[in-house]
């Protein structure tokens, strides 16, 4: 089945649609009309395109998706340059699911599937340009979904009907 994910900017301005193809387009949006003005649209992963993600300043799309050989990966792309500023490969066999940047646009998490009963959290800092957490394989049960909370100290992971709360 054709999966489609799409994000909005916080402000309003944009539009980024993933599709099952690894496709992602991106439109600003016109407030007069309202109508969408067409943007880029580039190859941002093998395969599907599993979430979206735009920072908080909307200069940055981060993105999980389906790559060769059974891997998934995370992206992020500078919108002003087109650039690819942040590749972290996965060997995570149940794939890649949510991508979330916290409000202060700090950090980029993610999370996913180790397999069924096993997940993983990843984040990533900007200022030290590292991981400042990799958990998994844990019994997060999986994690569908990531968000951070106002403050960006603390993230939420949801899988198989199991939330939890992790500190930065």
């Amino acid at each position: 089945s054709l999966r489609i994910v799409l994000a909005m900017s916080s402000d309003g301005s944009q539009i980024a649609l993933g599709d099952g193809d690894g496709f992602v387009r991106r439109w600003r949006i016109v407030a007069a009309a309202p109508f969408l003005e067409a943007g880029a649209t580039f190859r941002a992963f093998e395969g599907r395109v599993n979430d979206l993600a735009f920072s908080p300043d909307g200069g940055r799309l981060g993105g999980v998706g389906d790559m060769p050989r059974s891997q998934a990966s995370v992206r992020m792309w500078d919108l002003e340059t087109s650039e690819l500023r942040l590749e972290k490969p996965s060997a995570a066999p149940g794939g890649l699911n949510s991508v979330a940047f916290s409000p202060d646009g700090s950090y980029l998490a993610w999370g996913g599937n180790e397999s069924m009963r096993k997940g993983l959290l990843s984040v990533w800092s900007f200022a030290a340009s590292a991981m400042v957490l990799d958990v998994g394989p844990t019994d997060i049960c999986g994690v569908a979904d990531v968000a951070f909370a106002p403050d960006s100290k603390i993230i939420a992971t949801v899988g198989s009907g199991r939330v939890r709360l992790w500190s930065l």
